[in-house]
């Protein structure tokens, strides 16, 4: 979802004040209220690292001209994630080759056979693995493969259950090779964070306490 300005502002303030100091910030629809609610972002979080996510919403030529855009006022994002459609691999790699941010791909790997091409063509240096899109066994063997390779690696997720968020936190964790996480959904949910012991009001899971499985007990009825 991309919110207005004024939703943005005042999301960004009350995570920024539970502890959050890196924000993903979703953009590809509109380049100018992108812009202000990017800036809007930066100004509110003093500096905090800032993600983009422009969710397959640009063209190559697009995304080249909104990140000058932003380079001429002085905000450099850490990350700009799926800037093109899923099937414009010419206009991913284009973009990854020509920006300055590191580029990461989502919905263009959202298969292992995706993630060979990917690794293959070179076409990012970034790649987000979400256990919904691919299972845990082909998330860990993208992972091996492309840390082979080179590429770094984002644990992302969809609008999952708190649950699913813990059991990618838990591959993260025990792979130990991820460079971003962004499993957050837990706090977009009714109740998510409540109900999820592992995971910090600032956005930081801690499992080291599990025992066994993801640290789920079923209830008995």
């Amino acid at each position: 979802m991309i919110a207005d300005l004024a939703e943005t502002e005042n999301a960004v303030k009350r995570f920024y004040r539970q502890g959050f100091r890196t924000f993903k910030v979703k953009i590809g629809r509109d380049q100018d209220l992108d812009f202000k609610r990017v800036l809007a972002v930066q100004k509110w979080t003093r500096k905090a690292k800032i993600i983009l996510d422009a969710n397959q919403g640009y063209t190559a030529e697009e995304t080249l001209k909104f990140l000058k855009r932003l380079e001429r006022s002085g905000v450099r994002p850490i990350l700009l994630e799926q800037p093109v459609p899923k099937k414009d691999w010419e206009g991913l790699k284009k973009v990854s080759r020509l920006a300055k941010v590191p580029v990461c791909a989502d919905e263009s790997v959202a298969s292992l056979a995706d993630a060979v091409r990917a690794i293959k063509e070179k076409a990012v240096p970034v790649i987000n693995i979400k256990l919904m899109k691919c299972g845990i066994f082909h998330a860990y063997t993208i992972a091996v493969l492309a840390r082979s390779a080179g590429i770094k690696l984002m644990i992302g997720g969809m609008m999952e259950s708190s649950l699913a968020m813990t059991a990618a936190a838990h591959l993260a964790a025990s792979l130990g090779c991820f460079d971003y996480i962004d499993l957050d959904t837990p706090f977009f949910i009714r109740r998510g964070f409540d109900q999820n012991p592992y995971l910090s009001s600032r956005g930081v899971y801690n499992v080291a306490k599990v025992k066994a499985g993801i640290g789920i007990k079923p209830i008995k009825i």
